[in-house]
C-alpha cells in the first residue's frame, strides 16, 4: 500500500502545471513593409494571429492591400509597399 501513497503525489504537480498562466501570444505588427525578394506566404507566416491559418491570412492581406499587387495578381506583390495587416 505504501507504494499507492507516492503515485498520488506524482499526481498533484502535474494538475498545478496544467493550470499555470499560458504566456500570451507574440504581438502581430499593424503594418509591414515589403523587401524586395519578399511572397505573400513569407510575410503572412510572420503576421499570422494565433488560430488563423496560413492561407487564411494569405488572403486576408490580400484582400486588404489591393493596391499592393500588380494587376489584382496575388502572385506580383510589389516591393516597397506597405501592408496593413487586418486584425
Amino acid at each position: 500500500m505504501a507504494a499507492d501513497a507516492p503515485a498520488q503525489d506524482n499526481k498533484a504537480p502535474k494538475a498545478a502545471a496544467k493550470s499555470a498562466p499560458q504566456k500570451p501570444p507574440a504581438s502581430v505588427p499593424a503594418v509591414i513593409e515589403v523587401a524586395r525578394g519578399d511572397t505573400l506566404f513569407r510575410i503572412a507566416g510572420k503576421v499570422r494571429h494565433p488560430g488563423a491559418t496560413l492561407n487564411q491570412t494569405v488572403l486576408a492581406l490580400y484582400r486588404t492591400n489591393p493596391e499592393a499587387f500588380f494587376a489584382a495578381n496575388i502572385h506580383q506583390l510589389i516591393s516597397g509597399r506597405t501592408l496593413r495587416v487586418p486584425p
